[in-house]
């Protein structure tokens, strides 16, 4: 983390570096984080289908499903064959049928 955090000091705009840091902060479980640094790269390339994906992963942990189920669909719209993006979205839509479910 500390390389990303490195060239993002050197280059703010660097954006294999946000889209990085990004990534690693949602593996260690910093939401929050990685949702910054991802809507970071994503305002500097917003046709990006893999940054758009890792801030859907990242709303899905949140539980912010809505955001999760744009990004995702952005994502499909760009890749419509990418096995990875519609697993996530069953995974979105398996998750919010389970809290549906205990509102019942």
């Amino acid at each position: 983390m500390k390389t990303y955090k490195h060239a993002l000091t050197l280059d703010e705009t660097n954006l294999k570096a946000l889209q990085c840091a990004g990534w690693l902060s949602f593996q260690l479980e910093r939401s929050n984080e990685a949702l910054d640094y991802l809507t970071k790269a994503s305002l500097i390339d917003e046709d990006d289908v893999n940054i758009m994906f890792m801030k859907g992963r990242c709303y899905l942990k949140a539980k912010q499903y809505n955001k999760a189920y744009d990004c995702f669909h952005k994502s499909l719209t760009k890749e419509p064959k990418n096995s990875m993006f519609w697993c996530s979205l069953g995974i979105l839509f398996a998750e919010m049928n389970q809290v549906f479910d205990l509102m019942l």
